[in-house]
């Protein structure tokens, strides 16, 4: 995804002309009872693992998710708002985001589940085999 750095969001877009992330997996615990945990964050995610945003800022039961990222480690996300680029949900960090940090809801990890139901690889999936050839 680093490759699509600037590269305009677009619903639903999977290639450089615009780009869209979503997903699903298990979920990773970044709560301390109701509360945003930075210090669970920094323990539990792993690169990979996919953020989820919600404009409300609440967890509740089931927010209703508008926005996803991807984490890449040491408290850093890549995300498409806007443009690709990439924040940081701590805020001793230049590049961090208040605005998404405070409105991050959950968290998954999809990279154990690649092969199950509905997860495979980009570079093995049906629709890219068929643009290389």
């Amino acid at each position: 995804m680093k490759r699509l750095l600037g590269v305009p969001y677009l619903w639903g877009g999977t290639s450089v002309k615009g780009m869209d992330c979503r997903g699903y997996g298990e979920k990773v615990d970044i709560y301390d009872q109701d509360s945003l945990s930075i210090s669970k964050c920094m323990a539990n995610l792993k690169p990979g693992d996919l953020l989820f945003f919600s404009s409300g800022g609440t967890k509740g039961i089931n927010p209703r998710i508008t926005h996803t990222a991807i984490y890449l480690g040491k408290g850093k996300f890549i995300q498409a708002a806007g443009l690709i680029r990439i924040n940081s949900m701590l805020k001793c960090e230049p590049d961090y985001d208040d605005f998404q940090s405070r409105k991050l809801v959950g968290a998954r990890r999809i990279l154990n589940s690649v092969g199950t139901a509905g997860i495979s690889r980009i570079d093995q999936h049906a629709f890219y085999q068929t643009l290389s050839n």
